[in-house]
């Protein structure tokens, strides 16, 4: 979008296209907005940490208390012991799944054990344990109404709405270049043209086959020229194949009606569907990953 409007002659030319996708740039950027990750997520995290080492300690302690040589605290850690094998609480286990075991623990070791515990001297750990997992339990439900409350779907369509934008500009020079034969407009397609490759290599991880079997035949040609039969001059051969070069139309890439050479030509559009010309459309909707494409 910068660039098409730093071009003089597209912008001038395309003004009421770029005004729409300026206009699709800023909703995507708002969507955008709206994906950002909650402030509160961090908060539950150090929470759960809290909550966890809460947790270890209590566990550790009374796994020892079983070996306790007072009769009477060694028969409240069997039954303490025995309530925590039976809740199998795993403090980096699946977030509300563990919270809601806590929860229900807390509430036991409070009611019903709250003496067995007294016996352990752990009554004040039991507490912090309870209190650091209302906190989570909290903080979770707090997030859970902040994100309800956030539109569904934005990301999306404002994507997609930004993607038919630059097709529609895409098919705009295209046509013009084909209808016109004008050469305006071939700085911003060759520019275009690298950029989209660049992305498609570097960021899509995909392989551009048309370039590489481009460089391929040239060096074909290469080798094909310097060779030599015993010594002969065949400068006039290599000249008549740069002459039939030339004058193919199709493969030329200073061809106005073809910007970024190729063998397809304007008319001629691909099985994809999208405007066969030099410009690079992007790809479709249905091939995205989650991070999505900009402009």
């Amino acid at each position: 979008l910068a660039q098409a409007k730093a071009d003089e002659k597209v912008s001038n030319k395309f003004t009421a296209i770029l005004k729409e996708m300026a206009a699709a740039y800023e909703r995507e950027c708002d969507a955008y907005a709206l994906t950002r990750k909650s402030p509160l997520t961090q908060l539950i995290v150090d929470g759960i940490v809290v909550r966890g080492s809460l947790y270890g300690t209590f566990h550790t302690a009374a796994r020892k208390m079983l070996k306790s040589p007072d009769a009477a605290v060694r028969a409240a850690a069997e039954r303490v012991w025995e309530l925590l094998k039976r809740y199998k609480v795993n403090p980096e286990g699946q977030m509300d799944r563990e919270t809601g075991a806590l929860t229900s623990l807390c509430s036991e070791l409070a009611g019903p054990y709250k003496d067995d515990v007294a016996a352990l001297c752990m009554t004040g750990i039991v507490e912090r344990l309870k209190a650091a997992n209302d906190r989570v339990c909290a903080l979770i439900i707090e997030r859970d109404a902040e994100t309800a409350e956030k539109p569904v779907g934005e990301m999306k369509a404002a994507r997609s709405d930004i993607n038919s934008i630059y097709r529609r500009l895409v098919m705009a020079i295209n046509g013009d270049i084909v209808y016109t034969l004008t050469t305006d407009f071939n700085p911003f397609v060759a520019w275009l043209n690298a950029y989209t490759t660049r992305l498609r290599r570097n960021v899509l991880h995909e392989r551009v086959e048309d370039e590489e079997k481009g460089d391929e035949g040239e060096g074909d040609d290469e080798d094909s020229g310097s060779g030599g039969n015993g010594g002969e001059d065949n400068s006039g051969d290599s000249g008549d194949s740069e002459n039939s070069g030339d004058s193919s139309d199709s493969n030329d890439s200073n061809n106005p009606s073809n910007p970024g050479g190729g063998t397809g030509g304007p008319t001629n559009p691909p099985s994809g569907g999208n405007p066969g010309s030099g410009m690079t459309p992007l790809p479709d909707d249905d091939d995205e990953e989650d991070e999505g494409e900009g402009i």
